[in-house]
This record gives C-alpha cells, sequence and structure tokens, in this order.
C-alpha cells in the first residue's frame, strides 16, 4: 500500500466516524454522503448533502504553479504543495442542486463569483481533513440566522484586532469588510446601538471615508437603521 492510498484510508475512517458513507473513486478523490441508516440525512431546511474531497499536489515552483503563485503573492503562510480540494452538492426539497456551505471558497468583494477563501485552505493532512469536513457539517446544520451571528462575532474579532493597531489603515480594512460591514463594526465599537448619538455620525464617517471615500453621513445612518436589530440581538 503506497502513501496515498494509506492516507485514503485513514480520512475515509475519518469521515465514517462524522456521519458519512463513502464512494471512493481513485486514490485521491472521494464522494463522502451524509446519510444515516442508508439514507440521506437532511438538515432542517430538508437539504442532503454530499462532499466530495480530493487530494490535490503540485510541487513545481513556476509562473503557472498555483500552490506557488498563492505563497510568494501572500495569499497562503508557507508553500503548501499538497492541500485539500473540496466541492459539496447540496440537494433541497424541490430537488434543486448547489454548492452550499463550503467554507474552502466565499463571495468575492462585489458579490459576483466565488473565490477561494484562504482561511480554509489547508494542507493534505488527515487532521485537517477532519476539520474541514466537521465544519461543513456545522455549517450544513445550523440555522442561516445562527450562522449570520457566528460569523459576524467572528468579523468583529478580526475588526477589533485591526483597530488596536497603531496607526488606522484604511486600505487594509478594505481588503477584510465592504463599506457596510465597516459601518457595522465601527458603530458597534462605539456602543451607538445602544445610544444613538447623531453628533458621533461625523466620528464615524471619518474612519470609514479612510477606506471608502465616497461614504456620506447618510450611508451610516441607513446601515444603523437597517442593522440594529440584529446587532442588539448578538450583544443583547
Amino acid at each position: 500500500m503506497n502513501k496515498l492510498e494509506e492516507l485514503a484510508k485513514r480520512v475515509d475512517e475519518i469521515a465514517r466516524q462524522l456521519g458519512f458513507e463513502v464512494e471512493r473513486t481513485v486514490e485521491t478523490i472521494a464522494f463522502y454522503h451524509y446519510k444515516e441508516n442508508g439514507e440521506y440525512k437532511p438538515n432542517a431546511k430538508g437539504e442532503t448533502l454530499i462532499v466530495d474531497v480530493g487530494y490535490c499536489s503540485n510541487f513545481g515552483k513556476g509562473t503557472y504553479d498555483l500552490p506557488w503563485c498563492w505563497y510568494k503573492s501572500g495569499k497562503t503562510e508557507e508553500f503548501m504543495p499538497e492541500y485539500w480540494g473540496l466541492n459539496t452538492y447540496v440537494t433541497d426539497k424541490d430537488g434543486q442542486c448547489w454548492g452550499g456551505y463550503n467554507p474552502t471558497v466565499k463571495l468575492s468583494k462585489d458579490r459576483k463569483r466565488q473565490v477561494i477563501d484562504f482561511d480554509w485552505h489547508f494542507s493534505a493532512t488527515e487532521e485537517n481533513f477532519k476539520r474541514l469536513l466537521e465544519e461543513v457539517l456545522r455549517r450544513f446544520n445550523t440555522s442561516d440566522s445562527e450562522r449570520e451571528r457566528q460569523d459576524f462575532v467572528k468579523k468583529h474579532k478580526t475588526f477589533v484586532s485591526l483597530r488596536s493597531q497603531s496607526i488606522w489603515n484604511g486600505e487594509q480594512l478594505k481588503q477584510h469588510f465592504t463599506q457596510s460591514e465597516l459601518i457595522n463594526h465601527l458603530l458597534l465599537s462605539e456602543e451607538m446601538y445602544y445610544l444613538w448619538r447623531e453628533n458621533d455620525v461625523v466620528k464615524i464617517l471619518d474612519y470609514v471615508q479612510d477606506a471608502y471615500p465616497e461614504t456620506t453621513a447618510e450611508d451610516i445612518r441607513r446601515v444603523y437603521e437597517a442593522n440594529k436589530d440584529f446587532i442588539c440581538s448578538i450583544y443583547g
């Protein structure tokens, strides 16, 4: 048994322990069906789940070798020639299939396409395989509202970390937050969701305009009105 066959055997067992039935096609690719007693196990919305995980490798260091390009451009902290590739197949009650609950991709900032989420781009180890499948299951089995709350809390921690730096860097913040997200996190930090102070709009506006110069005071008021109930539901 070679290295890849041994790895395949071990990760397949991990998948079984998490409740998946294994359909391995080759030593580098397998489909994992989320089932119970031979039947697909739906989430609260009646959706079913299949996860396709592939072992990917590219040890090249040329112009068109993706792992090397990702590393050189700062997308990954280390050169990662062996990594997991993941696709999901979610089928709803009407038989429509889509690629949801996949942590390895996210919407682009213009929300027009999917891009790699490098926070979930992992090397091809057993531990990382388990982390990925567990995250897919968490998202699959978590309600939309709860997932939205969890995601907001995670991003707010990032915001607090960036804001604590000595220099307010609008360009850096723009890499992490849309205009509305940045307004939300600033308003929360200033506790404006609990006590609306109109004179603070100027202070918030100055911060946001450093990243998004076109922002107006009306934009801040609009975001506040649209999101105050949601934010207060998280932080009480």
